[in-house]
Parts: C-alpha cells; structure tokens; sequence
C-alpha cells in the first residue's frame, strides 16, 4: 500500500522488494530517487560487471554487433545479481533486451524502454491527443 503523498507502484513493481538496477557504468553511480517512493531496496552491480556491461553496450550494442560471449556475460551477472537477493532486474538502457530476454533470467526483466513507451502511449490516449 503506498503511504500517504506518494506515487503508487504499478503492476510490473507492486509484488517486488528488491529489484537491481542493470544498465552502463556511467549512471550506475548515481542514486536515483524515484525508488525511495516506493520503498524499494534498487542497487547497481559491483564495479566489474558495471564495467563489462558498459563495454558491451558502447563497443558492440551501439554498433549492431551482439556476440554470442556478451550475452553469456549478462546472464552471469544477472545471475550474480539473483544470487544477491534480486527479485527482478531494472534494465536501465535501451540497448540491453537487444542482447537479453526473460528466457535469460530466473527472476522479472523490466526493459525501460517498453515501459516509458507504454506509458507514453497510455498518457497519449487518455488525454484524448
């Protein structure tokens, strides 16, 4: 139940805890406060994995070249993150679901970009634009 003067989670969120945040190492970073709203525990991978993630993102991901060995290294820091507690994984940049699916995770991947075109399309529609 959300508290008094906060934004309720949606459905994709309400029945998660502890989600891990999985994007490129320059915004790992950064504390983003949208979570606290929700009472939620979001935390980055550790620095490695932030590096390789970054890696593959701007040196394959943004170049059309997704390797065979790139996505068996998101699934093992998926995995990494699993084993920390994470009851889904936030992927934070556009180009990741290039790379992985559901099928690559035991718990819920929450693709960003599908979210906020969503919501675009539903504030579209009921403001009637």
């Amino acid at each position: 139940m959300a508290r008094p003067g906060r934004p309720k989670r949606n459905k994709a969120t309400r029945s998660f805890r502890q989600l891990r945040r999985f994007h490129h190492a320059i915004n790992s970073d950064k504390v983003f406060g949208t979570h606290r709203a929700f009472d939620l525990d979001v935390l980055a991978p550790g620095v490695d994995d932030r590096r390789v993630v970054h890696d593959i993102i701007y040196k394959e991901l943004v170049v059309g070249e997704v390797r065979p060995e790139s996505r068996t290294a998101y699934r093992e820091i998926i995995g990494r993150l699993v084993a920390q507690g994470a009851q889904a994984i936030i992927l934070g940049c556009t180009e990741i679901m290039l790379l992985v699916s559901d099928e690559d995770s035991a718990v819920p991947l929450f693709d960003t970009t599908t979210i906020h075109a969503i919501a675009a399309v539903d504030r579209a529609l009921a403001s009637g634009n």
